[in-house]
Order: structure tokens, then C-alpha cells, then sequence
């Protein structure tokens, strides 16, 4: 019973989020369509959508670290050592890192760059683009 508790809450997030989308886009298209200024913003509203679920999706890969070393708070440690913050040791034999955030926060940084540079390249429409899908895309998955 608990399981079918989980599927039906999921499902109603996935719809939750699956309106919330489609409205935000409609709108934003509607903006794009009438040519409400900034194009920028609207640009972003298109976009952004999909950044958050890219960085939702690279989320799934913060896990616990296994192996003979892990990193804890900027000190290399082996595997199980390490206290909480009392002093007292915390028992724990696995270290978390969110790998996933680090990649989107990367994938992020290299995705701002190459925009940046992409607009030295182009005519004005051209930056209102890139512009909104560095605000966008890029703003959501940092």
C-alpha cells in the first residue's frame, strides 16, 4: 500500500511540474509572439525549463562514496574515519559528495562560456537568443 502511495505522489508531482511547464511556456511564447521586450526574458522562460530538469536529472548521482579515500570538508580522509561535529565519531563509513550538482554546476559554467562567446560572433537579434538562453538554460542548471 505504502508503494502505490509513492507512485501516486509521484505522479502528481510529475503532473504538478508538467503544468507548471507547459503554462510557463505558453506564456513566454506569447511574449515571444507579441514581441514584448526584453525578448531576453522570454528567451529564458523557453529555455530554463529544460536546465532544471537536466540538473534534477544529474541530482540523481549524489550518493554516498565508496572507496579507499573520500573528501571531507577539504581534508582527505580514508573511508570511515572522521568525526561529527562534537568531536564525537559519527559511526558513518561512507562520505557524501554531490557529484550530480558538480556536474550541472559545471556543465553550467562551460555552457555560459561558450554563449559569451558565441555573442561576439553574432548580429543583435542573434545576442537577444543567446542572451536569453544563457539567462535560461544556463541560470537554471547553476
Amino acid at each position: 500500500n505504502n508503494n502505490n502511495n509513492k507512485k501516486y505522489s509521484y505522479l502528481v508531482d510529475e503532473l504538478v511540474v508538467g503544468v507548471t511547464f507547459v503554462a510557463l511556456w505558453a506564456i513566454a511564447a506569447v511574449g515571444v509572439a507579441l514581441n514584448w521586450r526584453p525578448a531576453e526574458l522570454w528567451v529564458g522562460c523557453l529555455s530554463a525549463p529544460f536546465g532544471v530538469y537536466l540538473r534534477v536529472y544529474l541530482a540523481r548521482w549524489n550518493a554516498p562514496l565508496s572507496g579507499a579515500y573520500v573528501w571531507q570538508s577539504s581534508t582527505l580522509f580514508e573511508a570511515g574515519e572522521g568525526d561529527d561535529d562534537n568531536g564525537n565519531d559519527n559511526g558513518n563509513d561512507k562520505k557524501w559528495f554531490p557529484w550530480g550538482t558538480f556536474a550541472a554546476n559545471i556543465i553550467a559554467s562551460v555552457f555560459d562560456a561558450f554563449m559569451s562567446g558565441a555573442m561576439l560572433q553574432c548580429t543583435t537579434n542573434c545576442e537577444h537568443v543567446l542572451t536569453g538562453l544563457e539567462l535560461g538554460l544556463g541560470g537554471s542548471l547553476s
